[in-house]
């Protein structure tokens, strides 16, 4: 399940809601920004301790099997899911400032979308119980059914905040969400109810926090006969939108949809269950930043398409600030993985280490590539991010291929990881097209240089002769790792980095702490210098 006011004739929503302004003015929309990423970094703290808690429970009670069942039945979710409303919904992220998105008809529509949709995979449930190899699944995707068909008003919540650009209530909203999800699941696995868990928490009560804010917090009420079939000629543009969205989705729900219908046969599910926590080591850990910065900062970015110059300084920089974090996060993830995996899973997992490194070559092309997608899809080139899956999904599809011949998990992952970066490559070159110029020196050069010297530098100290103890070997070699990349930053690319901590958040303070020599004082900016000046 995902996370992502006023009719437009006048009926409905107006009653209970006031309008929404035209739009915040430029050095709001600063605020604004800052703020999200503010309460997003509070958010992913909070995520991260309580998950992580989570998982170091979850771990011990739930074995491989039930892990690759559950990624089986995500699988399924994931091609179900391809025609969810969100896509839709998020048509309104693409209007300007003073057109109002019409909610109520997105209500409507979005009602019947998911409702074809959970009565779909209750159908893809009843198939399953004739399969002997699928029918452990079958269970799990009824629940799941049910996660579907609630995400409808959930997401239209989520959306709905994300327009107003309340990013603060996005994610307390988030917060209490991710509680009832956590406290679902270990409940339930204590009771030993195990995969059930994971879906229930993840899947149903997941679908619950935006409807209660919705529609009993806020008060939000649909027109009256919401329910009676709607006008789909007004809802033309949308449903362009969310199905050129559904387009590009469908390569790689397809994908998903074929290695949870192919995998079992060759690999089984235990061989599926350490895939799917060895591409989860990165993503569950500095993985996390690159969800949080796509959250963050897409519903800006629209706002912008129509100025090239502007827009290319934004995706630039977004793209930069993406790379900078996730490029060494993912070299540190593959070459400490495995005392990692020690920390946070125990010998219980030693099974998956070779797989490590392939799943964070995958996680690292996952968010480069939603990255580029997502600079291409904010200038409205929806055609070029269907391409984009196209390429991915196709180097997904023909890893199944090293599966079925060997019938190994390793050259599996390998096949998958050597094909996503290739897709990423394939990504980063169309959205070159909107960044800036001598983009490669200022975005790609930094980072790849930062991760390699210190890779180089933890290879070369004996992190884990230090000590016998796993923690304190990951403590060592996060501290080598860490003032390695900062070195070559830093003495190697201060200017870039400068220039960059000059568009962040607190960026002067980041500059005295990094002993940079402060900026000259400068005259204040005209209207369109304070429009041009990136919103990072």
């Amino acid at each position: 399940m995902r996370l992502s006011p006023d009719d437009l004739d006048g009926v409905g929503i107006q009653e209970f809601a006031t309008p929404a302004p035209v739009g915040p003015a430029p050095g709001e929309r600063r605020r604004l920004l800052i703020q999200g990423l503010t309460w997003s970094a509070v958010f992913q703290v909070f995520d991260v301790i309580f998950s992580f808690a989570s998982m170091l429970v979850l771990v011990r009670l739930i074995p491989p099997r039930d892990y690759g069942r559950v990624a089986t039945v995500g699988g399924v979710l994931g091609f179900v899911n391809l025609f969810n409303a969100h896509v839709f919904f998020e048509h309104a992220l693409q209007l300007p400032d003073h057109d109002e998105p019409d909610w109520n008809l997105h209500w409507t529509c979005g009602f019947y979308i998911q409702l074809a949709q959970a009565l779909f995979c209750h159908g893809l449930a009843g198939l399953c119980w004739f399969v002997p190899s699928y029918r452990p699944i079958a269970p799990l995707l009824h629940i799941a059914a049910f996660g579907v068909f609630l995400d409808w008003p959930n997401a239209l919540g989520a959306t709905m905040l994300r327009r107003q650009l309340d990013l603060r209530r996005l994610r307390i909203v988030a917060g209490i969400g991710t509680t009832m999800r956590l406290v679902t699941t270990l409940a339930l696995a204590l009771f030993g109810l195990r995969a059930y868990a994971i879906v229930i928490g993840g899947n149903v009560v997941a679908a619950l926090p935006f409807t209660v804010d919705l529609l009993i917090l806020r008060g939000w009420r649909p027109r009256q006969g919401w329910w009676r079939w709607p006008s789909w000629g007004r809802y033309t543009a949308q449903a362009r939108f969310g199905l050129q969205r559904t387009g590009s989705n469908v390569m790689g729900g397809i994908r998903g949809a074929i290695e949870a219908a192919v995998l079992p046969a060759p690999l089984g599910f235990a061989a599926m269950g350490l895939i799917n926590r060895a591409q989860a080591l990165y993503g569950a850990t500095l993985g996390r930043f690159g969800a949080l910065l796509i959250d963050v900062v897409y519903p800006f970015l629209p706002r912008h398409s129509g100025h090239r110059e502007r827009y290319a300084v934004h995706a630039t920089t977004y793209l930069q600030v993406m790379l900078l974090v996730a490029l060494p996060g993912a070299c540190f993830i593959g070459q400490q993985g495995p005392i990692l995996s020690r920390v946070l899973y125990g010998t219980k997992w030693a099974a998956m280490d070779p797989l490590i490194w392939p799943g964070a070559l995958i996680g690292l092309s996952l968010a480069v590539m939603a990255t580029a997608s997502g600079i291409v899809m904010a200038a409205g080139q929806l055609r070029t991010c269907l391409a984009i899956n196209a390429v991915a999904s196709t180097a997904g599809i023909a890893a199944l291929a090293a599966a079925w011949t060997t019938r190994d998990a390793l050259p599996y992952s390998w096949a998958l990881a050597g094909g996503q970066i290739a897709a990423s490559l394939v990504s980063v070159w169309w959205a070159s097209r909107l960044l800036e110029r001598r983009w490669v020196y200022t975005v790609v050069l930094p980072p790849l240089t930062a991760a390699l010297a210190a890779l180089l530098a933890v290879h070369l100290v004996p992190v884990r002769a230090v000590s016998p103890r796993p923690i304190v070997a990951l403590a060592v070699a996060s501290v080598v790792f860490g003032a390695a990349s900062f070195v070559v930053m830093r003495v190697g690319f201060r200017t870039i980095v400068g220039r960059l901590l000059l568009n962040l958040p607190a960026g002067g303070r980041l500059r005295a702490f990094l002993l940079f020599r402060p900026e000259r004082q400068a005259a204040p900016p005209t209207a369109e210098a304070a429009r041009d000046a990136c919103p990072l």
